[in-house]
């Protein structure tokens, strides 16, 4: 029996809370509005801005498929932004951690 891959999975759950950051990335590089993007999306207002602040975490992938299209990508490709994301964060706090003990 295969073991699940912890740190894929942990990674994964990292991710989630950077879904909101992700989606303000390639809506910004579009020059794309909040409002304008909701109704291409044909998401509420208000729900994008809750995923967009971390407020709803990772969203459900309906809605996710719903924002992509508009912005010119795909659940995949925001996904893995997402894990940038957390990945850069985590080097961030490990060399910051580090940096202290150092000096």
């Amino acid at each position: 029996m295969k073991m699940p891959d912890f740190h894929a999975i942990i990674l994964s759950v990292q991710a989630s809370r950077f879904i909101g950051r992700a989606v303000v990335h390639f809506r910004e590089k579009i020059h794309m509005s909040q409002p304008a993007l909701a109704t291409a999306a044909n998401v509420g207002l208000c729900t994008l801005k809750r995923l967009e602040k971390g407020r709803k975490r990772g969203g459900s992938c309906a809605i996710l498929e719903s924002l992509c299209g508009p912005l010119g990508i795909t659940v995949p490709q925001l996904h893995e932004y997402a894990l940038h994301l957390a990945r850069v964060e985590a080097l961030q706090l490990l060399f910051v951690k580090n940096f202290k003990v150092a000096f």
